[in-house]
């Protein structure tokens, strides 16, 4: 009889187990659903790299301002503001590629501006995504990026 009691109580414990496990696999496969529903297909094929490169903390940059945040799944969405209307800007990220010592680690990552001399004056105001799948740090499911122009730490969860 106590034997029985013991086989019962193992099979609880293992049944408990198995059913975590699975309700986080369906966390993720929602997750995943998530990203694929709030971003259009027009706006897919907007989606930036970051350049990894020795010298991403030198790069020269016009003014901008970063507005707001936002990742979605495996992409940072910037609502970005700057001056101009006359000719084409141009953003892109970069990164050193070196990662602080931490948990979670930190990443620094420079958003350059290219506002090609336009010297006209309209507010205007952009949405632009990256790819942060190329910067996620083995061994973590988190990473911090410190991005200049923005006192706060974007959290990416992956």
């Amino acid at each position: 009889m106590r034997a029985f009691k013991i086989y019962t109580i193992v099979a609880i414990i293992f049944t408990a187990l198995f059913s975590c496990k699975s309700k986080n696999t369906a966390v993720i496969a929602d997750k995943s659903l998530e990203t694929s529903i709030n971003l259009p297909d027009s706006i897919k094929s907007e989606i930036k790299e970051i350049t990894v490169q020795d010298d991403a903390n030198l790069l020269e940059t016009d003014n901008f301002r970063i507005i707001e945040t936002n990742v979605i799944g495996d992409i940072l969405e910037l609502t970005v503001s700057y001056g101009g209307g006359c000719k084409d800007h141009l953003f892109s990220m970069h990164t050193t590629g070196n990662y602080g010592k931490s948990y979670p680690p930190k990443l620094i990552v420079f958003l350059k501006h290219v506002g090609n001399g336009d010297m006209c004056k309209a507010l205007l105001t952009e949405k632009i995504y990256f790819d942060l799948k190329s910067v996620q740090f083995r061994g973590s499911d988190i990473l911090h990026l410190q991005l200049n122009n923005y006192d706060e730490f974007i959290i990416y969860t992956y």
